[in-house]
């Protein structure tokens, strides 16, 4: 079974271990009639708990909506296809392709980098759950069932599209690249503390922005970064646009203090 044998060894994976906690299963060869005869029978159970089968197998033959309808007519299908043609897709495969990792880590650096969540798994998986209640209402509401399908992919494209990302490829001349920890078209970014650790502050904001201002005594320093530049720094876009002279002005805040000073700073500040 995908996923059992991750690390950390064969036999204890800590990604199948949390994927199936809570969870009770019966294993069922389904190329004999008695296998499909009880995945049928456990698919279709009468009640109003019954009748709901959320998948990303194969629904096809005996599998299918139709099909199984004949034995209950208000059943719910959530079928989960990798893309909407029906080939399959994994996360960290489709997230490449859809150019994340070429506008991930640190600026300057050449090669790709994969993110180590399964985002699109995440939010695929929500939205079946989601399908799954809302095809259940209309149930409980008109008596009829649904036949649901999901796409991966699209979940993804969806997501990007949400974002602002497709919009920000098709306005901008250039291509979006990297910018490391900082944080995309507003103002944050990570600080390395007296204490060797590091701590990451977003003024996205215009509370956030004058609190963090307010908080690291940096008022007269960044008055003094808006009249050399001419620019407003209550604007977002600008902190973005000046980002590593506001760095410059907060970086010796954050170095001067332990991280364990500095949270409940924040924290009081109402920052975190």
């Amino acid at each position: 079974m995908p996923g059992a044998g991750l690390w950390p060894r064969p036999g204890a994976a800590c990604f199948w271990a949390g994927l199936n906690k809570g969870k009770r299963s019966i294993a069922v060869d389904m190329t004999h009639p008695e296998g499909r005869d009880l995945v049928t029978s456990t698919i279709t159970a009468p009640g109003e708990v019954g009748g709901v089968f959320l998948t990303n197998l194969a629904v096809r033959g005996w599998l299918d909506y139709q099909t199984l309808r004949q034995h209950r007519n208000d059943r719910i299908m959530v079928f989960l296809l990798g893309d909407r043609n029906g080939r399959p897709q994994v996360d960290y495969a489709m997230n490449p392709a859809l150019g994340i990792p070429d506008i991930t880590g640190p600026k300057g650096h050449d090669d790709p980098i994969a993110s180590a969540l399964p985002a699109w798994d995440l939010f695929a998986g929500h939205l079946c759950v989601s399908s799954v209640m809302a095809a259940e209402r209309q149930r409980l509401r008109k008596g009829i069932g649904q036949d649901v399908t999901r796409s991966l992919k699209d979940v993804a494209a969806a997501t990007l599209g949400h974002l602002g990302m497709i919009g920000d490829a098709l306005l901008n001349e250039t291509p979006r690249g990297k910018s490391g920890n900082a944080l995309y078209g507003a103002y944050g970014q990570d600080f390395l503390c007296a204490d060797g650790r590091r701590v990451m502050v977003i003024g996205l904001t215009s509370r956030q922005w004058s609190g963090l201002v307010k908080t690291t005594d940096t008022g007269a320093k960044m008055a003094a970064l808006e009249g050399r530049t001419g620019r407003d720094l209550s604007d977002e876009g600008v902190r973005w646009v000046l980002r590593k002279e506001i760095n410059e002005v907060l970086k010796p805040w954050f170095a001067a203090r332990p991280a364990g000073v500095i949270g409940p700073m924040f924290d009081e500040a109402k920052l975190t």
